[in-house]
């Protein structure tokens, strides 16, 4: 599946560099095993292609709302609706250094803690995942040399990202924190 349908190419390599990345992990005793997420850790994912940009972003519910189980309450409900607001409005979350980059669509996924029910669903469903995407026009991508990462400030739970991006000359990875959210991709 490719996570960057717009981007193509770049979007396959990123997608197969983020699953080494992601094996190269299970020899960290810190890490998470096959098929587990890890709490308080999300991925960020971003790929650049000439004036495309996109950033994909996967969560442990539990570090965005603090619960992993379908919702049942009008609290629960009121946590992924704010949730959601903020997942969408990209401004709060991502800001940009040259580039001149404009939002074209912005969606945060839910549908594992609010989605139509489904029988047993909540019970096999113990880990649930947040997904959110992001595409933006940049009138000047080759300009565009830093993204600061605000994911953290905005949900206290997120201990790091993982942060890897690829652009049509250069890849990286790094582990973003409460104090340092800043990724160079020139």
């Amino acid at each position: 599946m490719n996570i960057f349908p717009k981007i193509g190419a770049v979007g396959v390599v990123c997608s197969i560099a983020l699953n080494l990345n992601a094996e190269s992990l299970h020899d960290d005793h810190h890490a998470p095993q096959q098929d587990a997420h890890l709490h308080g850790y999300t991925e960020l994912m971003i790929a650049i292609e000439g004036s495309a940009l996109e950033i994909s972003f996967e969560s442990p519910a539990s570090s965005i709302v603090g619960f992993e189980h379908r919702a049942t309450s009008s609290e629960q409900f009121q946590l992924i609706e704010e949730a959601r607001e903020i997942l969408e409005s990209s401004e709060e979350l991502f800001s940009f250094s040259g580039g001149d980059c404009a939002l074209s669509k912005a969606k945060a996924d839910f549908s594992a803690l609010a989605g139509p029910d489904k029988e047993h669903q909540a019970h096999e469903q113990s880990h649930s995942e947040i997904t959110a995407s992001y595409e933006y026009e940049c009138s000047q991508a080759q300009n565009l040399d830093a993204i600061s990462v605000n994911l953290i400030s905005r949900f206290p739970r997120i201990e790091k990202v993982r942060a890897m991006w690829l652009t049509d000359v250069k890849q990286g990875a790094v582990e973003l924190t409460s104090k340092f959210n800043l990724i160079r991709i020139r």
